[in-house]
């Protein structure tokens, strides 16, 4: 069994972890000898990374967890769009995070983009 299953099978059966996703430069097949195993976890009731870690055994390569529910969109994104799911206990918990992910992340582009034209225009016409 492989460290990214030992990940699995441990985050699986903590109570309150919803499902979990593995990426970064693992997941891409890019490993060195320096990468860790980025995982992200969603949660359905108060736990610190610090809890999740205690009941992950020492591996050979060192687990980054990060707990998805409150990063920031465009984060969740990447995680989404680069990840591979390890598990997810409820599919519709997982369905509803990557629709709210979707429309937070649109809304932030949107945001940013017109940040960025009124920056612009005060940058290039002196407004």
């Amino acid at each position: 069994m492989g460290d990214v299953d030992v990940v699995s099978e441990c985050l699986r059966s903590i109570d309150g972890v919803e499902f979990a996703i593995w990426f970064g430069s693992s997941c891409r097949g890019r490993m060195h000898k320096f990468s860790d195993l980025d995982v992200g976890v969603y949660v359905s009731r108060d736990l610190s990374v610090r809890e999740l870690m205690d009941k992950i055994p020492f591996l050979e390569r060192l687990v980054d967890l990060k707990i998805l529910n409150n990063a920031p969109p465009l984060f969740r994104l990447r995680v989404l769009r680069e990840g591979k799911i390890l598990f997810a206990k409820d599919e519709s918990v997982l369905k509803r995070f990557i629709y709210e992910t979707l429309v937070e992340a649109l809304e932030y582009k949107e945001t940013y983009e017109r940040i960025l034209k009124r920056f612009s225009e005060r940058v290039l016409h002196g407004v």
